[in-house]
């Protein structure tokens, strides 16, 4: 007997017009069925090829239909031009509407496959679930519907297929770092954090002055940020202010850019100055904590960065509204702000006056104590009353002080008008 050689089933050009009169849409012109049928037959296609790659890298014998699903995700196709739902009961499609025509959906192209179509939008936009397919990934960063024409969408779709062999991984350094610069970089950070003072003092000098170390700057700050974190939960003061001098150093070099690793280097050093340590030394905690100020004024006064220094000031200024907020902590924003200059006293530490009065209790400035009684001094209170008061002289040896009347301090500063009057009488006796 002769074999008879099977041919492909297609979507014909009469079936595209048997489909037009079956729903009433009219007459269909040779070429318009031509392209319809041509397109319809091409996205089978490709649905089909790319169906079959997901089959084969899921290593199963038999199509499913989250093989047809996740082949048009991969496709980009738009949930309007399709009809694709699986049922979360069972893996296969549901069955028709009532309002499909029969002769449509039962039709020997589909044959015992049964679709329905499926929209659910919110507000005008079609949402990413289950139930609905995927738009195209383009348009979704975009935010809008790409036009394009039949042919060129379907030859684009094919090109742009994603290959389940293919894993592009992307460091964060393009550049790799030789040997000798990794060597370079372990040793100059051993001699920042070692015991030995003289090799301290040249590491610091390599920092400030070598224009070479603009590679290993990203790989230093990210060094200084989870090192600052681990040091800050194990409370060791001495490597905090290692640490803080190695940011300090880097900051000070003219001849290297940091700008791009701020957002990795300032929550630590944010963290130094809010950290809540019984266990630490006080003299040393006042002193670290102001040096990470003093750091956070140096990123801000170096590089134009308004809205980040308006964020980190937010931040130091909340620290007042918290009842746990140490009194080192309160002393190193007070100094914070006092570097920023008078505007910024103005606007950030103003307003909590009130908050450093009930603190401070019966606070009296430098001036009104004994000269050889200095032993209440060391208290945390009249640290803090000392820091409040010296932001104050800052303030009214600027223009923004333009009346230095007892009236006007006292609308000023509040309870503490009275003594920063009597502290500008002084100062001008004086001179």
């Amino acid at each position: 007997m002769m074999e008879v050689e099977k041919e492909c089933v297609e979507f014909g050009i009469e079936y595209v017009k048997d489909v037009a009169e079956s729903f009433c849409i009219g007459s269909v012109s040779e070429a318009t069925a031509k392209i319809i049928s041509t397109h319809v037959n091409c996205l089978i296609k490709l649905l089909l090829i790319s169906a079959r790659s997901n089959r084969i890298a899921a290593g199963r014998v038999q199509f499913d239909v989250g093989d047809i699903q996740i082949a048009a995700k991969e496709l980009g196709l738009d949930i309007t031009s399709t009809f694709w739902n699986i049922n979360k009961s069972r893996s296969r499609l549901i069955k028709p509407t009532d309002h499909c025509a029969d002769s449509f959906m039962n039709n020997k192209i589909f044959g015992d496959i049964v679709i329905q179509p499926h929209w659910l939008v919110t507000d005008g936009e079609v949402p990413t679930i289950q139930e609905n397919l995927v738009p195209s990934f383009r348009g979704l960063e975009l935010g809008n519907k790409i036009k394009e024409e039949p042919y060129e969408f379907f030859e684009k779709a094919w090109k742009t297929r994603p290959k389940l062999e293919a894993c592009i991984v992307r460091t964060k350094f393009t550049h790799p770092t030789s040997t000798e610069q990794q060597n370079f970089f372990k040793e100059t950070m051993e001699m920042m954090v070692g015991n030995d003072e003289a090799k301290r003092k040249k590491a610091m000098h390599i920092l400030r002055n070598d224009p070479s170390i603009q590679l290993l700057v990203p790989r230093m700050v990210s060094f200084i940020s989870s090192s600052l974190r681990a040091n800050i939960a194990q409370e060791c003061l001495a490597l905090i202010s290692y640490l803080l001098m190695i940011a300090d150093a880097l900051l000070s070099n003219p001849y290297i850019d940091v700008d791009e690793d701020f957002h990795i280097l300032i929550p630590p050093i944010i963290s130094c100055i809010l950290i809540r340590s019984p266990n630490l030394d006080q003299e040393g905690t006042y002193m670290m904590r102001k040096f990470a100020a003093k750091i956070i004024y140096d990123i801000f006064t170096l590089h134009d960065l308004p809205n980040a220094r308006h964020r980190v000031l937010r931040i130091l200024t909340n620290g007042f509204r918290h009842s746990r907020t140490s009194i080192p902590s309160l002393v190193a924003i007070i100094y914070c702000f006092k570097l920023f200059g008078p505007e910024f006293l103005e606007i950030y530490l103003f307003q909590h006056i009130p908050k450093i009065k009930q603190l401070t209790g019966n606070y009296k400035p430098p001036k009104e104590i004994v000269e050889n009684d200095m032993s209440n001094r060391k208290q945390d209170s009249t640290k803090l009353g000392d820091a409040i008061f010296e932001a104050f002289m800052v303030y009214c040896s600027s223009p923004l002080m333009y009346e230095k009347t007892l009236e006007h301090c006292k609308e000023k500063f509040g309870p503490f008008g009275e003594d920063v009057f009597k502290r500008i009488k002084v100062n001008n006796n004086s001179k």
